[in-house]
Formats: structure tokens, sequence, C-alpha cells
């Protein structure tokens, strides 16, 4: 069966991702990058937008500050469109430096050649700020030659607060161009001997020297960087993500070789999440015992949390949450939304909808506001109540993620409020409302945004619409860019089912997400499907069970479960599961079409 529903399977995996600590939540992708904020508090940055004299009308001064804003939670998007609006009114060539960082930044280098074609009729005479969008342009184009040749120059010219973005935008570009990492080495390593106690130019030592594989430049940048940075700053975390991927034992040698215990706090709870990620959760436990004892602190409880998460992942969770009621007791206001949001999850995990709503009202920081709709759309979903789902989504559409918070991003959110829409909504109505989005997506430039998207298109093509081509469509451009994404291949696996001319192939890829994933209800489902199709009832029989065990209310795992009794002579248990789901599922497009070819009625 295609993947719907905001099902259990998933919170299960947002449960997990959620015990992933401030290092590895920080990015947990296969190509970490650096997220640069402009500020750390608000009055930092109007400072700075006033001192640098971007604008001097009130109104845009705020406007940007709200773009910076915007910027230090992880919305890109929105912080770049903001400029790029002030831009065209005030046609101010400083407005113009930052958006270009911006979409530099955010790998959108056509907007950002754009823009510099927008830059140079307002600014037609060569200066030092169009030298240094010139060199952000070669940078983003991948200009090796340019992007080194011309950085001595650049950084002459430039403020200390220009060489800091300057040096940052070069670690996060680099991170994804090993042509520049390998290039520009020795230059960058000569670079920061100039500025030893700068954060950002240690950052970008770090990156280029985990890129090739120096390893002792590494630990001595590590250990610049726990002296520098000991709160450990959101690029730092991120510089940290890029090392664990690219040297993954290197931060353990770190650790080996230097005491924790005269480390900052923050550096004491890096070493146990680098131990609880490598599995060492005896030696985690140790550790977090001793600075419980020394000092008990709300972060050590959720690392004790993870700690017992991680190493009891199938036995109950009464520990875990014993660890999150002691940091929630103790925490500050974020911490205890953080720790009721833990909570929701789990209970939410174990279907029980009571304790989840408790939990739910505890969440009351500001910062969790995305967070706390996210998960009480979840509660809804999970009861059917898609209605609420939806109004949830729409009374608050304008909210966005705070990237501090590691929870959820904006597309978990669409997919949510989506897969209610194909709930209680006409498919004319649904599809319309995911073409706009789409077209939005495509505006800002925005491909996560657009890839799930499309999948989303190719569910309802599927599961609603009965179009399997058009699925088939959507579903092939999703899984290019997701070849190993388990649920890709069974919606996909499952739509190609339908065709006699690709059952076959439908078959082996419902079996590559079954090997990835063999829990899954759905993809239990569709693997029994694939083998009624072939006439193969008893190994049907397997699966179909299993998927209906963990699923009973499920209308089509139920619809197809009963039409397998039926055809192995066991009428009366067919009729049976499908009245039970029938009372609960009537309005079912599989199971009414079921019942019809069966002339059931009830």
């Amino acid at each position: 069966m295609p993947l719907l529903k905001h099902s259990s399977h998933k919170i299960a995996t947002l449960l997990t991702l959620t015990f992933s600590g401030c290092l590895f939540a920080a990015n947990s992708s296969d190509n970490p990058t650096l997220q640069s904020p402009e500020i750390k508090r608000v009055s930092d940055a109007t400072q700075r937008v006033m001192r640098e004299q971007i604008i001097e009308d009130a109104q845009n001064t705020f406007t940007l500050l709200g773009a910076e804003l915007a910027a230090e939670r992880g919305d890109t998007t929105l912080a770049l469109n903001t400029y790029l609006r002030i831009l065209a009114n005030t046609q101010d060539p400083e407005v113009a430096e930052r958006a270009i960082e911006l979409a530099t930044s955010t790998g959108n280098f056509l907007l950002s050649e754009q823009i510099f074609q927008i830059w140079q009729k307002i600014e037609p005479n060569a200066s030092p700020a169009q030298r240094r969008i010139a060199w952000a342009r070669a940078l983003g184009q991948g200009d090796v030659n340019h992007t080194f040749g011309q950085l001595n120059t650049i950084l002459n010219e430039a403020s200390n607060e220009q060489i800091k973005r300057i040096f940052l935008l070069l670690a996060q570009v680099s991170l994804h161009n090993p042509d520049m990492l390998r290039t520009g080495n020795k230059q960058v390593h000569q670079l920061v001997m100039r500025y030893p106690n700068m954060l950002e130019a240690n950052i970008l030592d770090l990156v280029f020297s985990t890129g090739n594989r120096e390893k002792s430049r590494i630990l001595s940048a590590l250990k610049k960087l726990s002296q520098i940075d000991e709160n450990l700053s959101l690029p730092s975390r991120s510089a940290l993500s890029f090392v664990v991927h690219e040297q993954p034992d290197t931060l353990s040698d770190f650790f080996d070789k230097n005491d924790s215990l005269k480390l900052s706090p923050t550096w004491q709870e890096l070493e146990i999440e680098n131990l609880i990620q490598n599995k060492q959760y005896k030696k985690a436990s140790t550790r977090l015992q001793t600075l419980l004892t020394k000092k008990p602190q709300a972060n050590l409880y959720f690392l004790a949390a993870a700690q017992s998460f991680e190493h009891n992942k199938n036995s109950d969770n009464n520990q875990v949450k014993q660890y999150l009621e002691q940091a929630y007791n103790i925490g500050t206001p974020e911490q205890k939304s953080r720790a009721a949001t833990m909570m929701m999850l789990n209970f939410l995990n174990e279907k029980n909808w009571v304790q989840s709503a408790n939990w739910l009202k505890k969440i009351e920081s500001s910062d969790y506001a995305f967070v706390k709709n996210v998960l009480e759309m979840s509660l809804s979903s999970a009861q059917n109540n898609w209605e609420k789902t939806i109004a949830l989504y729409n009374n608050q559409r304008s909210l966005t993620p705070n990237l501090q918070t590691h929870f959820f991003d904006n597309v978990q959110r669409e997919q949510i409020y989506l897969s209610a829409m194909m709930q209680v909504r006409k498919p004319a109505i649904v599809l319309n409302e995911i073409n706009q989005l789409i077209k939005k997506a495509q505006q800002q430039g925005n491909a996560a945004r657009l890839n799930n998207l499309i999948y989303q298109r190719g569910i309802l093509y599927s599961d609603k619409m009965h179009r399997p081509h058009d699925a088939i469509k959507d579903l092939r451009a999703f899984l290019i860019l997701n070849p190993d994404n388990a649920h890709a291949q069974n919606s996909l696996g499952y739509t190609l089912l339908s065709q006699p001319e690709t059952m076959n192939e439908g078959f082996d890829l419902i079996t590559k997400a079954y090997q990835a994933q063999p829990e899954s209800a759905a993809i239990n489902d569709s693997m029994g499907w694939a083998y009624f199709q072939k006439g193969d009832y008893e190994t049907a029989k397997i699966y179909l069970e299993y998927a209906y065990k963990n699923e009973p209310t499920n209308a089509e795992i139920a619809a197809h479960l009963g039409e397998l009794y039926w055809k192995l002579g066991d009428t009366e248990q067919a009729k049976k599961i499908w009245k039970e789901s029938w009372l609960q599922n009537k309005n079912d497009f599989i199971l009414q079409k079921t019942l019809k070819n069966y002339q059931i009625r009830f």
C-alpha cells in the first residue's frame, strides 16, 4: 500500500531522531551544511544593521532585522525573499551584497547571478564591496582560481565582521566541493594563522583539514575550538557534523587525548553524545552518572534519556520517561518544552492519546510554537481527526520552524496536512492545493519541499485519483532523487503492481523496501499483495497477517487480508475482518471496491 497516513512508524522515526544530540541533530544528512546566524540577539542585529548603514529608513531597518532573525532560525528562504523585496525598493548595494551572500549560502547560484547583474547596474564602478560580491559569485560557481586568487585581496579590504562572513561562506560552499578543499588547503591554513582567536577562522580550518584528512591538524583545530567556543555555536556544531561524517573516529580520538573534565560542560555533553552515537553505552552511562552526581542538570538528563533509549530500544521506555521528567522538573522554560516534546513523542508512539494531550499542554516556550503545532497535528491525525488537522495547519500557516529546536521542518508539517486533506477533501481540490504549493516551492527554489510535494502528488494520483501512469511519473521522479527511500520504493512498487507490464519491477522495488524496513506495516501489506497477485497465497498470508496485526484499523490492509482469506476458502473470517473495518472506514475506496467485487453488504 502507498504510504498515505501519518502513521505510527513516522512517530517512531521522529522519536528516534529526537534522541540525537546537538551535534548530530545540527545536521544529520549526508551533506552537512553550515547555517550561519548573523545575530545572537535582537539588539546586536539592530546595532549592526544601523552601524553598517544598510538603509536609513526605519521601516526597512526593522524589515531587515526580521530577515536576519529568520536567517538565525534557519529560514534562509524567508530572509532572502525579504532582502530581495527591500533591494527592489531601495536599490541599495549593501542590501544586494547580503542578498547574494544568502543566495550563495543556500546553493541558489542562479539567483545569486541575477542579483549580481542588478548589483552592477546599481554600482557600475568597481569597489571593495563589488569585489567581495564578485568573489562570492565565483565561489558559488565553483571557480577555484578566482576564489583563492582574490581571497587575500578581499580580506585586506574587509572589516572584521565581513571577514567572519567570508570565512563562513567559504567553509559552507567548500563542504560540497572537493576541488575547493584540495586547492585552497595550504592557503587557508596560512590565512587562519593570522586570526588565531577568531571562531570563524578556526571553523574554516577545521573544515579544510577534515576535507583533506589531516588528522593532527583536525585534532589541533578541535582543541582550539573547545577553547574559544565553549558553548558550541551553531556553525561549530555544523562543522563538527562534517567531521563526524568524513572522519568518524576523529572526535573519539580527540576526547581520548583530552581530559573532558577540564572542558566546558557543553563539550562534556558532546563527548557523551559521541559515545552514544558509537554505541559505547556503558562508558556513556558511567560518564553521565559522574556528571549528574557532581551537578544535576537538565541537559545531562536529556543525554541520560538518549543513552537509555538507544541502549534499550526493544524494551519499555519507563527509564527514558523518568529521565525526561527530571529534565522537565529542573529545566529552564526552553528545556521544559523540549522535555515535554520528547515525552509527547513517546506517548504518541505508544498511542496513549490522553498522556500525549497532557504533555502537549506543557509545551509553552514560544521557541516551540512550530513544534507544538506539528505535534498537535500529529495527535489529531493519529486519531483520524482530519478536519482538526487541516484547521490546525491553516490557522497557523505563518509559523516557521526554529532551527534551534531541531525537531521538525515545514516539509514534515506539510506532509501531515496533505495526508489529512486526502482523507476528507475531493481529490481535485487536493490536487489543486498541491499544485499551488509546488508552484510556490519552485519560485522559492526549495528543492526539499518540491521533492516532497511531488511525492505527495504521486500518492494522490495512485491512492485517490486512480491515475497510475501519472502516479508512476511522479514517484519515479522522487525516487531518482531519493534512490534509497524505502517508502518511495514501496509506493512506486505498489503502484507498478497494478500494471501487468510493470508487475515484476514493482515486486523488485517492494522487496528492496522490505529489506530496508521489514517491520513496516505498509511495506508488509505491499509484499503480501504482491505475492497475492502472483497467486502465492500462503506466502501472502504471512505478510498480510503481520500488517493487519500492526495496523488493524487500516481499511486497505483489511481489504487485502479479507480477500486473501476468501481465496483460501475462509469466507467467514474474510467477512468478519471486512465488517470490522467497514464499521470504522465506511467511505474507504479500496474497501468499498473489494466489498462490491465480492457482492458483500453490511
